[in-house]
């Protein structure tokens, strides 16, 4: 007979830090997809990854003939499908290194065409061409802590000693997270909250691809609340990328100093 999943241990194999509209809005929802799939479906995470891809080129369809609000129910569906094909894997103990970069690589293919359509809309809805290029950047923008942390992970030798160091798995991790990082107050204010710092890919895509269409239903001129919201996006991103230049200088520089001790 097979396992049932209380609701409880499917609460606890959520990542440790979530984004923003995750944790506050979204996660009832998660933890409740999350006990109805594991307990009443077959489905397999890489199945999910599909579905949530489905969704997302249905996203993209709607977006390029101007339902922005269907389409950002349907970007909401797929961000659902993208958080269930984890903490399924995770809950039934059948992650894979080819289910991680399966995620990863239709997640990536999905996003970018949501951009690319809503782009493309803006363009002809505004005849302002300043959008083919404003959504290339936001794009950049969403992806780029996370290339970020890419490139740290392979300098310390990979991955799983980036995570090991991350997470205080070890004592030299220990000395590595407390000299590091008591200086950036913010971290311990997320880390306290399990929050990621924003801008967080997540975030920026919920604001435009699901609160921007919304509020765009009760703002004239049409369509300004995705200038304001892209503007205060590429703002925050900017401070973003300054302190987490900060915060990784000191982490490395920390690393090769408890490196060379021993």
């Amino acid at each position: 007979m097979r396992k049932k999943f209380s609701l409880e241990e499917c609460k606890k194999v959520k990542e440790h830090n979530q984004p923003w509209f995750n944790s506050f809005l979204f996660e009832p929802i998660h933890d409740r997809c999350t006990w109805l799939i594991v307990n009443y479906t077959k489905f397999t995470p890489n199945f999910i990854s599909f579905l949530s891809f489905v969704f997302g080129i249905i996203t993209t369809i709607l977006f390029f003939k101007g339902n922005l609000l269907l389409g950002g129910i349907f970007f909401e569906l797929r961000n659902i499908g993208d958080t269930l094909d984890g903490r399924v894997a995770r809950l039934k103990g059948v992650g894979s290194s080819f289910g991680a970069y399966y995620d990863n690589y239709v997640g990536t293919w999905s996003v970018f065409l949501n951009f690319f359509a809503l782009s493309y809309f803006l363009y002809t809805a505004s005849t302002n061409i300043s959008w083919l290029l404003i959504m290339p950047f936001m794009f950049f923008f969403t992806w780029f802590h996370g290339f970020e942390g890419l490139l740290v992970s392979n300098v310390v030798g990979g991955k799983k000693e980036y995570k090991n160091i991350m997470l205080k798995n070890n004592e030299n991790s220990k000395i590595i997270q407390k000299k590091s990082l008591h200086h950036l107050l913010l971290n311990k204010i997320f880390n306290k909250y399990k929050l990621t710092p924003p801008p967080d890919a997540s975030d920026i895509q919920h604001l435009m691809f699901f609160v921007a269409p919304i509020l765009n239903l009760f703002i004239l001129p049409k369509y300004s609340i995705f200038e304001y919201f892209s503007i205060g996006i590429m703002v925050l991103a900017v401070m973003a990328s300054i302190y987490w230049f900060i915060f990784y200088r000191n982490f490395l520089n920390k690393y090769d100093r408890v490196n060379d001790l021993n």
